[in-house]
């Protein structure tokens, strides 16, 4: 782990709860909104993390360009996954938070984007930036209390689950569909 993102980890877990909070109260209720109420919106996939998550993340993009064919796609992610992503060519673009914070913040500007969907599980940070965007629809798991009231939809994150799956309810909430039908995994 780069010092960087140390001191991001670290910086999530001293302020990141007072920041959701704060944040959780600004937003507005739960919406019924989904991804198909902006066709051709932009997208806003959040994957920090390490490269495993990323290639986990890889059939939800994919099932995400299917049911969205229109909308731009771009992944928040830290640089020790960005080439996964940008390989895989399922992104727009990539945006790598941990090598320009600040950058990454004025490129999340409020307008920008039609939804955030945000693959991360724990740290607050992801669910700040998803309210920096100010996106009319936000999906997140609702795993920590202070991040929930950040999400218009909130999603279930079991801890025993796989989680390619995790990553295709995210999606499925964010298109208003029961499930995703993700590609099937490859056996070995």
């Amino acid at each position: 782990m780069s010092a960087r993102t140390g001191l991001l980890k670290a910086l999530d877990s001293i302020l990141g709860p007072a920041l959701c909070a704060a944040l959780s109260r600004a937003q507005r209720a739960p919406e019924a909104r989904t991804l198909r109420d902006f066709p051709g919106g932009r997208v806003l996939v959040v994957r920090p993390g390490g490269i495993g998550d990323a290639v986990l993340l890889l059939p939800a993009l994919r099932a995400l360009r299917r049911a969205a064919p229109d909308s731009p796609v771009d992944v928040l992610c830290e640089s020790r996954n960005a080439p996964v992503l940008e390989l895989s060519g399922l992104a727009d673009r990539v945006l790598r938070a941990d090598a320009a914070p600040l950058a990454t913040l004025r490129a999340l500007r409020p307008g920008r984007y039609a939804a955030v969907l945000d693959t991360e599980q724990f740290h607050r940070f992801s669910a700040v930036l998803a309210a920096r965007t100010r996106a009319p629809l936000r999906v997140g798991f609702n795993v920590a209390p202070a991040r929930r009231g950040i999400y218009t939809h909130a999603v279930h994150y079991d801890l025993q689950g796989p989680e390619d799956v995790q990553f295709g309810r995210i999606l499925a909430a964010a298109l208003g569909a029961p499930a995703v039908a993700l590609p099937p995994r490859e056996e070995s």
